[in-house]
């Protein structure tokens, strides 16, 4: 292969997947579509799904709240997402700022989750992760409130197509 083509090789699929992700905003860009990807689809067997995942933990104050200490705070612990089962560690965003949080969480549920999402979904504010931030948590607790969430989805407190 000439050097030429290598570089071409090489470059071009970093075009795509910039172009792919150009309308997410900095801190999804930077932070979250390193392991989840640009189109949220993750990686099988290392990091979960985003896309179509996670758009009814909203129906619940508890899902807000969780996807709120789980950017905050980070996740450790093995979930099962989509049949497969992914055993790994979510590190904190605690260096973001609030904006920057809501901006990244926003874009998740209202682009890689618009499905899913209820219809009267309110956008998440910086002022929440504010407020949340002074919460004592560690990746362990919000994995145990994950693990609550997922049990009153599967209850069928609010109906879903098994998307967790």
């Amino acid at each position: 292969m000439r050097a030429g083509s290598l570089l071409v090789a090489w470059v071009f699929p970093l075009l795509t997947v910039a172009r792919a992700g150009a309308q997410a905003p900095p801190a999804f860009q930077l932070r979250c579509a390193v392991c989840h990807q640009a189109t949220g689809s993750g990686v099988p067997g290392i990091y979960p799904p985003l896309k179509d995942t996670i758009g009814e933990y909203v129906r619940l104050p508890e899902g807000r709240t969780f996807l709120i200490h789980l950017l905050l705070f980070g996740m450790n612990g093995a979930i099962k997402s989509r049949g497969s089962v992914y055993e790994g560690f979510m590190p904190p965003a605690t260096d973001l700022s609030d904006s920057d949080l809501a901006e990244a969480i926003n874009y998740v549920l209202g682009t890689l989750n618009a499905a899913t999402v209820p219809h009267d979904f309110q956008p998440f504010t910086a002022m929440e992760f504010k407020t949340a931030r002074a919460s004592p948590l560690t990746a362990t607790d919000v994995f145990n409130e994950r693990e609550k969430l997922i049990t009153f989805l599967d209850k069928g407190v609010t109906a879903s197509s098994g998307h967790r």
